[in-house]
């Protein structure tokens, strides 16, 4: 004979939790039920305060954390194990083909020692509207899961211009402005600079690059910075 007892369904969802954070009416741990999404839970943390910035939602996943440190971990392995190449002249001597095989070693150490001190949050980008009503029941309305973590940060009223420019510098925000105009503000790209690489960081953690925007329209320089 067999004798057969299920588990109450759902069981092992119990206690499951998320966090929320930052520019709402009342931050703190929520109890989540199964299928729950994120608008579900921001209405029930109050919604938004005037001071939020819904566009800069940051949402944390462990399972997310996971795989971009796996990925990081693969990255390094290649970067470890291809070979350092770097571009010499007939005229090099031997003196100068090890000082740029020195140099280049440097170069990848220093890229390697760069990725392995970045953090890696687990970061899933969302696109959040500032009125949680249209943002309920959307393809971003995500289902939330046990661990979430969720922090809707101030309205920072600037841009951050840094790289190959003459003056790195948080720019005061100026609405329906481009790119091209926030780089002339930090005193333009410098003679290193590689202006088809510009790219361009939204606050929710998307990515605007020269590749992405196309030819005809600009590149990225021409993109209106939010």
């Amino acid at each position: 004979d067999t004798l057969t007892i299920r588990q109450i369904p759902g069981w092992n969802d119990l206690g499951a939790y998320v966090s929320v954070g930052g520019e709402v009416a009342h931050p703190g741990k929520y109890g989540i039920q199964p299928g729950e999404r994120l608008s579900s839970v921001l209405a029930r943390a109050g919604g938004f305060l005037p001071t939020a910035h819904p566009r800069g939602i940051i949402f944390q996943r462990d399972e997310v954390r996971q795989l971009e440190q796996k990925s990081r971990d693969e990255l390094i392995l290649r970067i470890r194990q291809e070979g350092t190449t770097f571009k010499t002249s007939i005229k090099d001597t031997g003196q100068d083909q090890m000082e740029l095989a020195q140099a280049a070693l440097a170069q990848r150490n220093s890229a390697i020692e760069a990725l392995q001190q970045a953090p890696v949050i687990g970061r899933l980008v969302v696109r959040m509207p500032s009125d949680l009503a249209r943002f309920r029941g959307s393809p971003d309305d995500i289902e939330l899961r046990r661990g979430d973590a969720v922090f809707i940060p101030k309205e920072p009223q600037f841009v951050l211009v840094s790289g190959q420019v003459y003056n790195s510098n948080a720019i005061t925000y100026r609405a329906h402005h481009d790119a091209r105009w926030y780089l002339r503000q930090a005193g333009g790209p410098t003679s290193q600079a590689n202006q088809k690489a510009i790219f361009i960081i939204r606050t929710n953690g998307s990515v605007v690059s020269s590749e992405g925007s196309g030819l005809w329209n600009g590149g990225a320089q021409s993109t209106v910075i939010e």
